[in-house]
């Protein structure tokens, strides 16, 4: 498969979530030329700490603490090694995979955005595996990656998603051609299906400068152009996808009517497809109150707990 996508970062944790996002991106990326850098970031304990070892009452105390510290880095290194084991089995040669674990400059998610600087086409997240806390929808680190990267695409990997059917949501937004453009830079040649998915929601009938008494035929025209306009989209991005040579015959379209909420028919329509991600621009033409990203795509983050989510930067 040709792609212009050649650098990921795979931000890691020693955490199942990690393993399962290493195992998507393997396999979405299979037959690339794209190069892996594994990452890891963790906090030592301050030097400080150790300036009171020559004190008798802490000898024993800094001994277990410097053991604790020796069995954790081992632990990641061990778990490193077996991430890179998985893109290795996915036909990966070894020199396009990199190991890196550092020791935390700035903090953990702050240390991830700093590399993520270093010209990298995606940075690879699992939404559960940096929070301890079992009932956050999606970790505080993975949060504070997703929303406040720039310039760079996440993927945020959550559940066990397949790799084999896409959602790209659409909206008639300039952003909407760079999302198809990534999408077809990544998939081209490939036979992964895509649906491309647009849903309306009863502000497309009736927008709020306009009165609530608005006749039914002048919503109804609303509509009508607000679907055409989408349908232009579509058309254009259908075009993309097939001159990056994706099968046509694996190019669907759909619009939904009547969305209570945008992000939710998202979500609602990847999952009765089953598609397994979702790919979402990082502003559309609903730019929200949230640092670094639109409403919808912000929403679809914190839905899709199952899902793989794009966010095109």
């Amino acid at each position: 498969m040709a792609s212009n996508i050649k650098k990921i970062l795979l931000a890691t944790d020693g955490s199942a979530q990690t393993f399962q996002a290493a195992t998507y991106a393997s396999q979405i990326l299979s037959g690339t030329e794209a190069e892996v850098t594994l990452y890891h970031t963790r906090i030592k304990v301050p030097e400080a700490f150790w300036e009171r070892e020559k004190d008798p009452l802490w000898l024993q105390s800094n001994e277990a603490l410097r053991n604790w510290e020796l069995q954790q880095e081992r632990k990641i290194r061990d778990f490193m090694k077996k991430t890179r084991d998985i893109f290795l089995a996915a036909g990966f040669p070894e020199e396009r995979i990199q190991i890196r674990v550092e020791a935390s400059q700035q903090g953990i998610a702050r240390d991830i955005l700093a590399e993520s600087r270093n010209h990298y086409d995606a940075v690879v997240i699992g939404r559960r595996g940096f929070s301890t806390l079992s009932d956050l929808h999606l970790g505080s680190i993975a949060n504070k990656i997703v929303t406040k990267l720039t310039g760079v695409t996440a993927w945020l990997i959550g559940g066990t998603p397949s790799p084999e059917k896409f959602l790209v949501a659409l909206d008639t937004s300039k952003a909407a051609i760079h999302t198809t453009d990534y999408v077809a830079n990544l998939l081209g040649g490939s036979n992964h299906k895509v649906l491309l998915f647009h849903a309306l929601t009863p502000m497309d009938t009736a927008p709020e400068e306009y009165p609530e008494n608005l006749p039914e035929a002048y919503r109804a025209r609303f509509l009508e152009e607000t679907e055409h306009r989408i349908r232009s989209v579509f058309a254009d991005a259908t075009q993309r996808l097939a001159a990056a040579g994706l099968d046509a015959v694996n190019i669907t379209s759909r619009i939904v009517t009547g969305a209570a909420s945008r992000a939710a028919a998202i979500v609602d329509e990847a999952r009765r497809g089953g598609y397994g991600t979702v790919v979402v621009g990082r502003k559309g033409v609903t730019a929200g109150d949230e640092p670094d990203m639109g409403r919808v795509g912000y929403k679809v983050t914190q839905l899709a707990e199952d899902l793989a989510v794009w966010i095109v930067a």
